[in-house]
């Protein structure tokens, strides 16, 4: 009943996003105080993904219009539609890389990905900035190639809603 609810949730506050070939799980809970929206991708294999894609990148979008809870307006979450399927599609269309966690929250919106040592980095974070120049959009970028970052989120947030 819970993801029904969270799915209804999401889907009042804009649209649930899922890659072409991927099935998304989206869930909303507290979290200090705050709404937290997550969405990630069902049934990923992690100890064989790693092995493909060891360098993590968070792309982190603040949101300009939010409600008084952090979380965006309905209207700016529809505009933003582009740039969120972008973000999410983006390295798994070219066989490079696999968007594993959207999270929102506190006026922001964070893209985990874990992409592999050949992808274009740099190609991608020219090709956002000039598609979305007016977004105020920073990226995180690290090697993770026992993808940690990604385990104990799922083990202290995903795991306890």
């Amino acid at each position: 009943m819970k993801k029904i609810i969270a799915f209804s949730l999401a889907l009042l506050s804009g649209s649930v996003l899922a890659s072409s070939n991927t099935n998304w799980v989206v869930s909303f809970r507290d979290y200090e105080g705050y709404p937290l929206f997550t969405r990630h991708p069902t049934d990923l294999n992690f100890d064989k993904l790693q092995k493909l894609y060891p360098i993590r990148i968070i792309v982190d979008l603040t949101l300009a219009k939010v409600k008084d809870n952090g979380l965006p307006e309905n209207d700016y979450n529809k505009a933003i539609e582009e740039l969120d399927n972008f973000v999410v599609e983006y390295f798994e269309n070219q066989s490079e890389g696999q968007c594993v966690l959207v999270e929102t929250y506190a006026g922001k919106r964070h893209f985990y990905s874990y992409v592999s040592n050949s992808a274009n980095i740099e190609a991608f974070k020219r090709e956002i900035n000039k598609k979305f120049p007016k977004h105020e959009i920073e990226f995180d970028i690290k090697p993770d190639k026992n993808w940690s970052l990604i385990r104990k989120y799922t083990k202290e947030i995903l795991s306890n809603g």
